[in-house]
């Protein structure tokens, strides 16, 4: 058995995955390194010890007054010799997670994490941000480490300032960046992340920021249904196809596959009766290109979803059921 297959297996797919994931925290903990020492060279205090998230000293009231340099910044990374020294180990992990993200891209079987961008067409930026949430998720200590950067043990979570000065920016107005935490923006509108509405009230760029349960089971390599929309599916279970629908099924596969990326991301309609033929069909289609779960939607249940209550003046009448409908060539 080749490599490039075995990788395929899901428990040496599954190892491999966690590698990729643990490489890119690797990266995110050289990234917060590095900050910490940028800010122990303009810091005028043991931050965050002797009381100071209730009290404000004279240093640090200076140095809020003047702001942060980000020239002096970007220069102190380059000249110091701690900072250079992380700026090496930090383009050694890189390039380790490019490695591990190409074999895994090269066998066919995709980084849970390299999956994730790809489909919500996540920038560098943004993949950072997902993975400065994620992070204290999978360790602890990152509560401490954000509570540190932040100067205020209180602060344990990620907020979009801890983003902001932590992560390399590729573009040159912060507000771009900024802007991809807005409700309407690709992290927040799609729940990869969500505002923790239990934290105490807090101005926009000290909001923790949380990663959404499934959305950390699926970068763990758990592609677990959704229980929320449990109730509006319905699993399609395997069973023998007929011939005819066996060569179509193949036809399918064959289609999906040659889309010039590994994942499978064409769309394929069956238009015809919404019967049980088609349903297994779709879930033939599914077993072979390696898609373990296979559903239908219960249209009833989203029928009383979008149907308003009546009102008691008027009928209401129900409008005409809708159906998945299934594409036959």
């Amino acid at each position: 058995m080749s490599e490039t297959t075995s990788i395929t297996e899901p428990s040496r797919w599954k190892r491999a995955n966690r590698e990729h994931l643990e490489a890119e925290i690797a990266r995110l903990r050289v990234l917060l390194h590095r900050r910490a020492l940028w800010l122990r060279r303009h810091w005028g205090h043991d931050s965050p010890h002797d009381d100071m998230t209730y009290r404000i000293s004279e240093a640090q009231a200076d140095s809020l007054l003047h702001g942060e340099d980000a020239a002096a910044k970007a220069s102190f990374y380059t000249t110091d010799p701690d900072a250079v020294a992380l700026g090496s180990l930090l383009a050694s992990v890189e390039a380790r997670i490019d490695a591990i993200g190409k074999e895994l891209q090269h066998a066919g079987a995709p980084a849970a994490l390299d999956v994730l961008a790809r489909l919500f067409g996540l920038s560098r930026f943004e993949r950072d941000v997902f993975l400065l949430a994620l992070a204290p998720e999978l360790d602890s200590s990152f509560e401490r480490l954000y509570g540190y950067l932040q100067d205020d043990l209180n602060r344990r979570q990620a907020t979009t300032q801890l983003a902001l000065t932590v992560l390399p920016t590729a573009r040159a107005d912060e507000q771009d960046e900024r802007d991809c935490l807005l409700p309407d923006a690709t992290l927040r509108r799609f729940r990869l992340l969500a505002i923790d509405e239990a934290a105490p009230p807090a101005a926009f760029p000290s909001r923790p920021l949380r990663v959404d349960e499934r959305m950390l089971n699926f970068v763990l390599g758990v592609n677990r249904l959704d229980e929320r929309l449990a109730s509006l599916l319905d699993p399609v279970p395997t069973t023998l196809i007929s011939p005819a629908d066996a060569e179509l099924a193949g036809r399918i596969m064959r289609w999906v596959q040659a889309a010039d990326s590994h994942l499978p991301s064409r769309r394929v309609n069956l238009i015809g009766a919404t019967d049980a033929n088609s349903r297994h069909l779709a879930r033939a289609v599914c077993d072979a290109l390696g898609i373990e779960r296979a559903a239908s939607l219960r249209t009833p249940s989203i029928m009383s979803m979008l149907t308003p209550p009546a009102p008691r003046s008027a009928t209401w009448r129900r409008p005409m059921s809708c159906r998945a409908s299934f594409v036959r060539p």
